[in-house]
């Protein structure tokens, strides 16, 4: 799922299909960590993708890669941030936290007297760096997959008819 978003996004802003496929790669590698018997690791923390976005900027002034760089760590980050917004406990602020955290919201509609309250609350809890906190279901699973071809196949799609009108 995290590749189709990122591949989507990266396509849409008009990146060549080449970029937008490795900054989607890029988006989806922080899950790489499940190899290695624990998700999610330090490679959902933001560190890497910040390291990787300085880098870029010192790149940018010297050569046209930096900006291609930026994208690849724009969209490693993107992974953490998504992981976070789903509620998923992640260690986002390693190494300055030893916690993980994840954004909890709700949407409640009150009928008796009509109106809607939005509550939005970061949760953490104790980070344990040897065991997995979460799985992938959505990412790993059938529905997951289906989803991501189907974002992919739209997108490239709408770039194809895009590029048809401009020639």
């Amino acid at each position: 799922m995290h590749f189709a978003l990122i591949f989507a996004v990266a396509a849409l802003l008009g990146f060549r299909l080449r970029w937008a496929l490795i900054a989607g790669l890029a988006g989806a590698t922080p899950d790489l960590d499940f190899l290695f018997s624990f998700h999610p690791s330090i490679t959902h923390s933001l560190l890497p993708p910040l390291l990787l976005a300085g880098l870029s900027v010192i790149v940018l002034r010297k050569t046209e890669i930096g900006s291609r760089l930026l994208l690849v760590a724009l969209s490693f980050g993107s992974h953490a941030l998504l992981d976070f917004s789903h509620g998923n406990y992640v260690p986002i602020l390693w190494p300055l936290s030893d916690k993980a955290y994840g954004l909890s919201f709700g949407l409640n509609l009150h009928m008796s007297a009509p109106s809607i309250t939005w509550t939005f609350q970061i949760v953490e809890k104790a980070y344990d760096y040897g065991v997995p906190m979460a799985s992938d279901g959505m990412v790993l699973g059938s529905n997951g997959f289906t989803i991501a071809v189907l974002i992919v196949a739209a997108v490239l799609i709408a770039r194809l008819n895009i590029e048809r009108r401009c020639a």
